[in-house]
C-alpha cells in the first residue's frame, strides 16, 4: 500500500543551482485522500519543521506551489505528507 501511495503522490520540484537559493516545488496531489499536512527538510535535518500547508488542505486532483528555501544552498531535500486516515508518505 505504501509503495502505491509514492507512486499516487507526485512532488515535482523546480531548484536552480545555487545562484539565488531559489527552492520552490510543485506538489501534485494524485491520490484520492486529502493531504493534511506537508514537510519538507534537506537531507541533513534532523526534523521535519513546520507544515507547509498550515490552515490548508491539499485535495485530491489540487496542486499547489511552495517556497522551501531554508537559506542553506541546499538542492536535495526530504518530503513527508500526511494524508486522511493518518497516512503518512515519505520520500
Amino acid at each position: 500500500m505504501l509503495s502505491l501511495m509514492l507512486c499516487l503522490m507526485v512532488i515535482v520540484g523546480s531548484v536552480r543551482a545555487s545562484d539565488n537559493l531559489d527552492r520552490h516545488i510543485d506538489v501534485i496531489n494524485k491520490t484520492p485522500l486529502v493531504m493534511y499536512r506537508l514537510y519538507a527538510s534537506n537531507v541533513d535535518q534532523d526534523s521535519w519543521g513546520e507544515d507547509l500547508l498550515g490552515n490548508d488542505v491539499l485535495p485530491p486532483g489540487y496542486w499547489s506551489r511552495f517556497n522551501i528555501d531554508d537559506g542553506s544552498g541546499y538542492c536535495l531535500y526530504d518530503f513527508k505528507a500526511v494524508f486522511s486516515g493518518g497516512i503518512k508518505v515519505e520520500r
